[in-house]
């Protein structure tokens, strides 16, 4: 999980660094965290032009 400062905002991403056995994304993915639960936006990638 991070927080990443692009435009002036805050912007919350996710990437996974390791899944056994598994084909996975490894790209950043943004996500939400509301009174329904959490919420990652798969079908999304937060581009950036930054090294983190």
């Amino acid at each position: 999980m991070h927080r990443i400062l692009k435009n002036g905002e805050f912007h919350r991403v996710l990437t996974i660094l390791k899944m056994r056995a598994t084909e996975h994304s490894r790209k950043l993915h943004p996500y939400d965290i509301t009174s329904q639960g959490f919420f990652v936006y798969h079908d999304k990638v937060f581009e950036t032009d930054s090294i983190i």
